[in-house]
């Protein structure tokens, strides 16, 4: 991972780790900083916490949203993510628990429809995007 991460010639670098250790994290965390490049290391919940990341996601899986179509059908898969620790954490404060729900028509992922007008609320003055 982290020579991916210092060849500079990657957009994302993927890491699927028991746990990760403060000293590999911090590694990881100096060498995306370096190259510009994302870096997600994905753990096991029980896993301690590494130290020296940006931010600490929490993602689980939810229940399907209703079929449009079918109401015995599953719908569109949900995830909760929520943000638990962020090193710019006024920045994240409005975005820090969404439901969001991945759509098969655009290959992406939305916000479930019961949290979309939340979506496009205006921002809380003092907070800034970056």
């Amino acid at each position: 991972m982290e020579e991916g991460l210092r060849s500079a010639s990657l957009t994302l670098v993927i890491g699927l780790m028991p746990e990760v250790a403060l000293t590999p994290a911090r590694r990881l965390s100096l060498a995306a900083a370096g190259a510009s490049t994302a870096c997600l290391i994905i753990t096991d919940p029980r896993a301690p916490a590494a130290g020296s990341t940006a931010t600490r996601w929490r993602v689980a899986q939810r229940q399907s949203a209703p079929h449009p179509f079918e109401a015995d059908a599953p719908g569109a898969p949900r995830y909760a993510v929520a943000l638990e620790c962020c090193r710019e954490g006024a920045l994240m404060i409005e975005a820090s628990s969404l439901l969001l729900e991945w759509s098969d028509e655009t290959h992406r992922f939305r916000v479930a429809s019961r949290l979309a007008h939340r979506a496009h609320a205006p921002r809380r003055a003092g907070l800034s995007a970056g």
